[in-house]
């Protein structure tokens, strides 16, 4: 723990320099940084790999920002911009492959070496939380990587595909990438550990799985983008996360307008993502309530001004992931909103694009300016196609961590942008020297009520609340952003997934239950609450309530739903080798799976109310379907066992994919075990019983 810290207070340092400070006059300063390059020249060196050949690689190309040149195994001198930034070396082909890296600082004349282990430690060194660390922090975040307990799979893996000459960035490459989200997870650990035993309760030690689960696709969370307080006559708003900046007006009781700016939060890297957990705030904007009346809030995040805003920070993130100090100006961002505009439509429109999409025309737009604004001083001419190739890559290797993580502030950014609502219009009200909202709100229960569950487990469907708001006018409106529904489990010990939700375009807000182990009633109430007042709104609460079913042995699996449908099944062997999954639902030892979710993201439960002794084997399969795209799929399995669950064990899994999660042991002075993995002789066997039922579905 003391070698995580003692890093991330490198990182502190170096990271610093790489935010991107929130400011209204953000626009027309991009960034503050503008640390000087210079060229330099390097000697590479291709490793002697095991059973390669270098000159394998005769035909392929040598690749920095500044220069780009074929191979010559006899002369592998290349230019490279010196800086605080850590530079990338590729090799590769002529159709966008990768076959070697390197990720280093970089001094005059050293040499530096392509190896299996340089390519490795690179992949992970190009991560989005660790990208933006400078060159004095390298060797400490090098030693970290390598010390971690999941880099000799990955190298096996990466060393696989270096014999073989593949694309090492290739998207359908499922097993190395399986093993980067492990090194990544086993680096990130201790950031989710501090917050485990508030989802988690019981003892922890029975499941033997190193590490909690802090990876998982990026699925556009439904986020309610600003955060909103009150002191006195005062309101504070800020922007959280990285929703995009909010621009507009505030129409005053007399009628006048004056404009307000909440701008988006800065870039942040590995420390504050480890320090600050998931929450971040952007500066404060703080408004006056003067004169008494009705004050109408106007903002938009598709407007020109938001949308120049927007794409100048993601210029930022572009420029810091290729390797240049992030310099520029107002003309930089003008010329890539342009572009970008051109090409996708407003921000209104991004959400008819593919990330994939979004991510190449930023980055070309990007690349165009950089040719465009080159300065012939600092590196050789021709130096933007090298940009091009090395950010085309670049890109390649974000989206890769897009499927093992979404914690790419480039990637977050969009993500967040076609997630956030194009427009926010709220009002206040400001009499008697307070301010108050200026409706109320009726709730009516949607769904969710009177279902029957398991002790610290999720009910199968959220709770529904349909939102009815009545303005000052006497007619109904739709519930605003700042009008959520709060949640509380107010008897049983149970929890809620969010307590606070904002209602959807249907004047809906929902949440999942996870039932408690109290012998009282299980119970959740919901009242409407307005976020910037505080106060109720609602006339009175809506009450839902569950039956707690008994299950002495619960399975749970769950899945991410990375894009489309994703059919993952749970598949639980029981002490008489009867094994229970989609097609055999019920075994004769009791045991009895829920239900067959075809499409993401579960739960499914198998469940024994009175579990015989013996071993229960768990394994998990990503059924081919055929209707999905194939991606790596992160999953996670928990256990209830004596009303206790145990610390999940969780991975990934790729298309058709059988996986042996681990095995449990219960019996009369064995109630608790460790979860061990199963043998694994007979999971070709599973697969061919599974061929049998392909009709099922």
């Amino acid at each position: 723990m003391k070698k995580v810290y003692l890093l991330a207070t490198v990182a502190l340092i170096a990271t610093m320099g790489m935010l991107v400070a929130c400011h209204e006059n953000f626009i027309s300063e991009i960034v503050n940084n503008t640390t000087e390059s210079k060229l330099v020249s390097v000697n590479c060196k291709i490793d002697n790999i095991a059973g390669v050949n270098p000159d394998l690689y005769a035909d392929c190309q040598l690749m920095t920002i500044a220069e780009q040149k074929p191979v010559n195994i006899q002369d592998l001198k290349i230019n490279v911009n010196q800086n605080e930034c850590i530079q990338t070396i590729m090799l590769g082909g002529d159709n966008d492959e990768t076959f070697l890296m390197a990720r280093s600082p970089i001094k005059n004349g050293e040499q530096v070496e392509l190896s299996v282990k340089s390519t490795t430690i690179a992949l992970v060194m190009m991560h989005p939380l660790l990208s933006p660390l400078k060159a004095d922090s390298y060797d400490e975040m090098a030693q970290l990587i390598t010390s971690s307990a999941h880099f000799q799979n990955l190298y096996d893996e990466i060393e696989k595909l270096i014999k073989e000459k593949k694309d090492i960035l290739n998207e359908n490459n499922a097993d190395m990438i399986i093993a980067l989200g492990n090194v990544i997870e086993d680096l990130f650990k201790y950031a989710s550990e501090d917050n485990f035993e508030d989802s988690y309760g019981g003892d922890l030690e029975p499941i033997n799985i190193e590490n909690v689960a802090t990876r998982g696709n990026y699925d556009n969370p439904k986020i309610y983008p600003l955060s909103a307080s009150i002191y006195g006559d005062k309101l504070t708003l800020q922007n959280t996360n990285l929703t995009p900046s909010y621009y507009g007006t505030i129409k005053s009781p007399s009628g006048t307008e004056r404009p307000i700016v909440i701008p988006a939060c800065g870039d942040w890297g590995w420390w504050e993502w480890i320090t600050q957990g998931t929450m971040r705030y952007g500066s404060e904007v703080d408004f006056t309530f003067v004169n008494e009346g009705e004050y109408r809030f106007h903002l938009s995040r598709v407007n020109e001004a938001a949308t120049i805003d927007f794409y100048a920070r993601l210029t930022c993130c572009v420029l810091s992931t290729i390797g240049l100090p992030t310099s520029g100006n107002q003309a930089a961002a003008s010329f890539v909103a342009n572009r970008c505009t051109s090409l996708l439509g407003t921000l209104g429109s991004l959400d008819s694009h593919p990330i994939p999409t979004i991510l190449s025309v930023v980055s070309g737009a990007v690349c165009d300016y950089l040719a465009m604004e080159a300065s012939k001083d600092l590196i050789t001419k021709g130096w933007w196609e090298n940009v091009r190739n090395i950010g085309t890559r670049v890109g390649r290797v974000l989206l890769i961590y897009n499927i093992i993580k979404g914690s790419s502030n480039i990637i977050d950014r969009i993500a967040y942008a076609i997630a956030a609502p194009k427009e926010l219009d709220f009002c206040l009200c400001y009499y008697n020297g307070q301010i108050s909202t200026c409706t109320t709100a009726k709730l009516f229960k949607a769904g969710g009520d009177e279902q029957t569950g398991y002790a610290n487990q999720k009910l199968m469907l959220p709770l529904k609340a349909y939102v009815q708001t009545l303005g000052d006018d006497g007619l109904y409106h739709e519930s605003s952003n700042y009008h959520k529904v709060k949640f509380k489990v107010v008897s049983g010990g149970g929890y809620v997934t969010d307590e606070l939700v904002a209602a959807d375009e249907g004047n809906v807000a929902q949440t999942y239950w996870y039932l408690g182990d109290s012998a009282e009633e299980q119970i959740v109430e919901a009242v409407v609450i307005d976020m910037i007042t505080e106060n109720e709104i609602s006339e009175e609460p809506i009450r839902y309530t569950a039956t707690l079913s008994k299950a002495e042995v619960t399975v749970r699996l769950n899945w991410s739903q990375h894009s489309g449908n994703t059919d993952i099944d749970l598949h639980v062997v029981d002490p008489y080798d009867e094994r229970i999954c989609f097609y055999h639902m019920n075994s004769a030892s009791g045991g009895y799976l829920d239900r067959d979710d075809t499409h993401g993201p579960g739960p499914e439960h198998i469940h024994w109310s009175n579990a015989p002794a013996g071993t229960y084997k768990i394994y998990v399969h990503y059924y081919p379907n055929g209707d999905e795209d194939k991606s790596v799929v992160s999953y996670k399995v928990s256990v209830t066992a004596d009303s206790i669950t145990y610390r999940p064990a969780s991975g990934f899994i790729s298309y058709d994919q059988m996986i042996p999660v681990g095995q449990f042991t219960i019996g009369e002075n064995q109630t608790r075990s460790t979860l061990s993995v199963p043998d694994v002789d007979n999971i070709d066997e599973m697969k061919k019983d599974i061929v049998k039922h392909l009709k099922r579905r």
